[in-house]
């Protein structure tokens, strides 16, 4: 026997699975178009949103895997270059000691 809290969190899974991602947040998934459940219903059986996200990590680790693999790979983003900074910062902070206008 299938429980409906069980079909709804396969629902859920798959469902993330075809939007490519999973939603983080209950007011998020409350505000997109074409979900599977209305929120209320889902917290009815599950209690809360982190309760969910959980489970379908758990129970649907294939899902999850899936998904991490359809979104693009985030580019790094450069480092600043402290030392060039301070240097800069060093030289503003002498010239105005010096009395010279930047």
């Amino acid at each position: 026997m299938r429980y409906r809290r069980d079909t709804m969190l396969d629902n859920l899974a798959y469902y993330f699975l075809e939007q490519g991602r999973i939603i983080e947040t209950a007011r998020e998934y409350s505000r997109t178009s074409g979900v599977p459940y209305r929120l209320k219903l889902v917290l009815k059986y599950f209690n809360s949103w982190e309760r969910v996200i959980r489970m379908i990590q758990t129970n649907y680790p294939h899902v999850v895997e899936q998904i991490a693999l359809q979104q693009e790979p985030a580019t790094p983003v450069a480092k600043p270059d402290i030392q060039a900074q301070f240097a800069a910062a060093k030289a503003v902070a002498l010239e105005l000691e010096n009395g010279k206008d930047i």
